[in-house]
């Protein structure tokens, strides 16, 4: 069963200012010495494009498939990116793997739950890193592994490794020319199509440590995990971006919604190998991290595959030197008091509203274990891993004041909401119903509960807008790097509203991203 709260009348009206609403159509420059501002808070940019893609969400609860799009703009980078998936509690990862997209190269692929586990699955040419099967397969897939497997709900990030334009394998194989496309005869059908040159040297180059760090400018140039200079030159430009579309099979429900486009992620190229092998980088990994080693920052990123991810960006510096640009750079451009929009109730047209407030980048800030002695804790920087008390111990998802209007479009006394969720899941999912009303059958289920915020049925209004505020424990300043402490974690909320009757062709969907609040009194 849904957990379930009632909201109760407050005494005094709420006033709020709308920020603007979450991304989409912008990227996120995370460059301290950005072009933008001249500032070293980062900055917000009128280009949806960067060298990462973050997905706020996805879902196959009931049946739900998720769709993603990921296309490289260039028409000169071949880009090696690695694609993870983290469920919504923990943001543990469930599946990661490297996509080599060539110049202006697009990438398609879904996730869904037929019964017998999630897997990713897509039909696109393009070279998987971590794909057993060949790239002349009609249908490839992967399955979502270890504990968190079965978690229906989370959230995905693709960050681009290395421009692997003019670089050449140990083996002496072109690898921006193996990720070309060009027509080729499928062995398997006798047909033809377009597949890349050489997906197999592609797989052999990032297979382990030892051949990641024989790839080299190509024409014998200098190896790049051990030259800083030649790893900066192959830093992955801002060129990709993303978006995503929800499905409910059968029902005719589709929605969807732009991705976040971060800008330089990283001040050079990241090298990792698609490997389970053990880190085996000892000692601070500032400036080391993602070249000719692979450091375990927390305990659960101990493996080759489990990089590069957001807590990387802490530590990648270019040319040799400690970095710059930290993850509060881009916590601070994305991080909210409180979040509002609209919602959503009426079950007479099978209307119902879902909010979803993914803390995408929580997982930085923690050690990425379920236990370190007890709770959620925090890596810290003297050195690390060193757990201490988590912010988001006290920093549970705060009020929520509903604004409603009845058919005469007069206020409604908002009725308001403790919820008591100090521990909140890096992705949390709201639902609006009313008090003796039963909550729309959207596909948002994280781990058998979702909240639902029940109206009293005095309440006329069958829509509205919402704010919820959002406590980061302010007395709390825990570093996890020199020039990182937490501000409070990346907030990227949407709203799901969708119209579910029992016949397909009257029903629809929207997904679209909520305001983030950040000068409350």
């Amino acid at each position: 069963m849904p957990s379930a709260h009632k909201f109760r009348s407050l005494a005094a009206a709420v006033t709020i200012a709308l920020a603007p609403a979450a991304s989409f159509g912008v990227s996120y420059d995370i460059n301290r010495d950005n072009a933008y501002l001249g500032t070293n808070t980062g900055a917000i940019v009128p280009e949806g494009i960067g060298d990462s893609v973050l997905y706020p969400f996805y879902t196959v609860y009931d049946g739900a498939t998720t769709s993603f799009s990921l296309t490289n703009t260039s028409a000169t980078a071949t880009v090696a990116a690695k694609v993870r998936f983290r469920e919504a509690q923990f943001s543990q990862d469930q599946l990661d793997f490297i996509v080599v997209l060539s110049p202006l190269d697009k990438f398609d692929f879904f996730v869904s739950n037929t019964g017998s586990g999630t897997r990713a699955t897509w039909t696109d040419n393009s070279c998987v890193i971590g794909y057993p099967g060949s790239v002349f397969d009609a249908v490839k897939s992967l399955a979502f592994r270890g504990p968190y497997a079965a978690t229906p709900t989370g959230h995905m990030e693709v960050i681009g490794m290395v421009d692997l334009n003019g670089t050449e394998a140990g083996s002496g194989v072109d690898l921006d020319d193996a990720a070309k496309h060009s027509p080729r005869t499928n062995p398997n059908t006798g047909g033809i199509d377009m597949y890349p040159q050489n997906c197999a040297a592609l797989k052999n180059a990032f297979v382990d440590r030892d051949n990641v760090n024989t790839i080299r400018i190509e024409a014998g140039g200098p190896v790049l995990s051990v030259d800083p200079d030649a790893l900066a030159i192959k830093d992955v430009p801002n060129v990709l971006m993303g978006s995503m579309v929800i499905t409910v099979p059968g029902t005719g429900i589709e929605a969807g919604t732009d991705a976040i486009m971060v800008r330089n992620t990283f001040e050079r190229g990241f090298l990792a190998a698609q490997s389970p092998a053990a880190c085996t980088g000892l000692g601070d990994p500032t400036t080391l991290q993602g070249t000719s080693l692979c450091y375990p920052v927390v305990p659960s990123d101990y493996q080759e595959w489990d990089h590069p991810n957001l807590r990387d960006i802490n530590w990648v510096g270019a040319n040799g030197v400690p970095g710059t640009n930290t993850v509060a750079v881009l916590d601070e451009l994305l991080t909210a008091q409180a979040i509002a929009g609209d919602w959503s109730n009426n079950p007479a047209n099978s209307v119902g509203t879902d909010w979803i407030v993914p803390f995408i980048t929580k997982y930085v800030y923690m050690n990425g274990q379920a236990l370190c002695n007890a709770g959620d804790k925090l890596t810290g920087y003297t050195p690390w891993p060193v757990c201490q008390p988590s912010p988001f111990t006290g920093a549970g998802i705060g009020n929520v004041y509903v604004q409603g209007y009845d058919e005469e479009t007069i206020t409604i006394a908002s009725p308001g909401l403790p919820l008591d969720q100090p521990d909140t899941y890096e992705v949390n999912v709201f639902t609006f119903s009313n008090e003796s009303g039963v909550p729309a059958p959207l596909a948002s289920l994280i781990s058998g509960t979702r909240e639902d915020l029940l109206f009293s049925d005095s309440l006329d209004a069958l829509r509205g807008w919402a704010e919820m505020e959002i406590d980061w424990n302010p007395n709390e300043r825990i570093p996890t790097h020199a020039a990182n402490f937490l501000d409070g974690a990346a907030v990227v909320p949407v709203v799901w509203t969708i119209r579910a009757t029992a016949n397909p062709m009257e029903n629809n969907g929207s997904l679209r991203g909520l305001s983030r609040i950040n000068d409350l009194p």
